[in-house]
């Protein structure tokens, strides 16, 4: 004698396999990329991950404690970004900082910064930097900008909104 299936059970019958084949597909895909993005998880046993914007690229500044030096893919634009907590004295203010700063770097006044809320920007046209100071007491920021330009300004602005968004989320 002859069995056979309903239309329901076969659809339901196919449909479980599908679904199977579909996870199985998902999970394959899941440990392929997983494996590929590896490099991107540290453990305790590892260096820490230095945060870096997509097209740029980062490493610590050998000749500053607490500071990283960042470039664009191209080289058209670096910045350099010092903690200057440890430096700056107990009740220094960024505007402080840079007016002194700039004084001894024998570099133009500072003004209020135009990329950086509650900055304070100088440039030095001789070395070809601009640098903003900004922060709070005993924790101030300094960059210092080579390459800023109209052609480069956008990713500037970027990397700044990158900076804002590693300071609040870390």
């Amino acid at each position: 004698m002859k069995k056979s299936i309903s239309l329901t059970s076969a659809l339901c019958l196919g449909l479980a396999f599908a679904t199977s084949a579909v996870a199985q597909e998902v999970s394959e895909k899941a440990d392929s990329a997983s494996a590929t993005y590896d490099v991107a998880q540290a453990d305790e046993s590892q260096d820490k991950i230095i945060p870096c914007p997509f097209g740029w690229s980062v490493e610590p500044n050998p000749s500053l404690d607490n500071s990283l030096n960042y470039v664009t893919a191209d080289g058209a634009l670096a910045v350099s970004v010092t903690s200057l907590s440890k430096s700056a004295g107990s009740y220094a203010t960024a505007e402080a900082y840079a007016r002194v700063a700039s004084e001894q770097m024998q570099c133009q006044i500072p003004t209020n910064s135009n990329i950086v809320k509650n900055g304070w920007s100088f440039v030095c046209p001789k070395d070809g930097i601009e640098a903003i100071v900004y922060g709070d007491e005993n924790e101030l920021v300094m960059l210092a900008i080579s390459g800023r330009n109209p052609d480069t300004e956008s990713r500037l602005e970027n990397f700044i909104r990158f900076l804002a968004y590693e300071a609040k989320n870390r």
